[in-house]
């Protein structure tokens, strides 16, 4: 077999209907197995080669409802597993494919099957290496981390979102010609359409958006509004997403939480706000951090989060060290004290965003794909 065929896999979806119609595109695509709907746009270029199996992602949802952090992460990757073993099913049934591309923790029966077949290996790395994320002391987690690591020895290369992301995985002692940056791209329609300048009045207005809490730091922000409260320090903050439990307590006290809302709707949010926070503790790219500026607003995001490279302090944001509510409090007291500057980031913002778009997301993944096949 000539050339690269990809089995494309992932039991929600991310960005990966991206990837499956870049690869379509190209001439590359065998099939593409996932959980969550591809939008509709792609799925009429992805065509005859998309299978969904909503399954996956309802049970990721649900998952994500569970009480307790460690419930939940133990609960998603036992979904991503079993959704690796159907994976590995449906590619062994199949002969037409050269090149297994799995999202990480669904990868590992399938690359095992693809090693001995003679098959090339890439693992998309969702997120950073697990040495650099929040640790749970669980023996079921314990066990995820030891299938990650298997993955990654069986992977023949690896693919990141972000430099920062890239590397976490050298650190681990990949070895850095197996690792790869391929920045991700961002909707650039939806958000540049309510981009604009800042004409906001009155104390400074805070967004938060997530899908989790702890991760993307819902406590820290709790924690940093309570300290603005005790200093007399005038502000406002807006919650979008379906917070966990945990995080929807810790932030009912200090904001309007707003649940999930529509892509056009947060767009609207962000350009209703003057700074979206982003503190996360790990977070290979931040699609929030690249939103925002495409809106015209400045963020204030941690030092592990991917798309920080995209800011630049006292033009269009603020990076602090990551888990440092102390840093964050500062940072937002500093955004209030200067909230006329803050108002006027909103080109530097845009600036930073002008090269940020999918077109360039397919010509990296595609090319890296076909130089990794030949």
């Amino acid at each position: 077999m000539s050339g690269a065929r990809v089995l494309l896999g992932n039991p929600g979806r991310q960005h990966h209907d991206q990837t499956a119609a870049a690869l379509a595109a190209a001439g590359m695509l065998a099939h593409f197995v996932h959980g969550a709907p591809s939008r509709p746009e792609l799925a009429a270029e992805i065509g005859a080669r998309d299978l969904c199996l909503r399954r996956y992602h309802i049970g990721l949802a649900l998952a994500g409802r569970l009480p307790g952090r460690a419930m939940r992460v133990r609960a998603a990757h036992q979904i991503y597993y079993h959704f690796g073993a159907h994976l590995a099913r449906l590619g062994g049934a199949q002969g037409d494919w050269n090149v297994a591309m799995v999202v990480e923790n669904s990868a590992l029966t399938l690359f095992a099957h693809n090693r001995k077949r003679g098959g090339i290996n890439i693992l998309d790395a969702a997120s950073v290496h697990h040495s650099w994320q929040s640790p749970l002391a669980d023996s079921a987690l314990i066990a995820r981390n030891r299938r990650k690591d298997a993955e990654i020895a069986l992977a023949d290369h690896i693919f990141t979102c972000s430099a920062m992301a890239r590397q976490s995985y050298i650190d681990a002692g990949v070895a850095a010609e197996r690792v790869h940056v391929v920045p991700l791209g961002l909707d650039r329609l939806i958000f540049a359409h309510t981009a604009g300048d800042n004409d906001h009045i009155g104390p400074v207005r805070f967004l938060f958006v997530a899908r989790s809490g702890y991760a993307k730091g819902a406590d820290l922000i709790a924690k940093a509004m309570a300290d603005m409260a005790v200093r007399g320090i005038g502000c406002s903050l807006d919650v979008a997403g379906r917070l966990t439990p945990d995080a929807q307590a810790w932030l009912r006290p200090h904001a309007r939480l707003h649940g999930d809302v529509g892509r056009e709707a947060l767009a609207a949010m962000m350009r209703d706000a003057d700074v979206i926070l982003h503190p996360s503790r790990f977070d290979s790219f931040g699609f929030v951090v690249a939103e925002a500026l495409a809106t015209g607003r400045p963020v204030i995001a941690s030092d592990r989060t991917g798309a920080a490279d995209l800011l630049t302090p006292a033009e269009n944001g603020w990076v602090i060290p990551t888990g440092d509510v102390g840093a964050l409090a500062k940072a937002m007291a500093d955004a209030s004290a200067n909230i006329d500057v803050v108002r006027r980031m909103a080109p530097a913002c845009r600036a930073a965003v002008a090269g940020v778009d999918w077109a360039a997301y397919r010509a990296r993944v595609t090319t890296l794909v076909g130089q990794i096949a030949a």
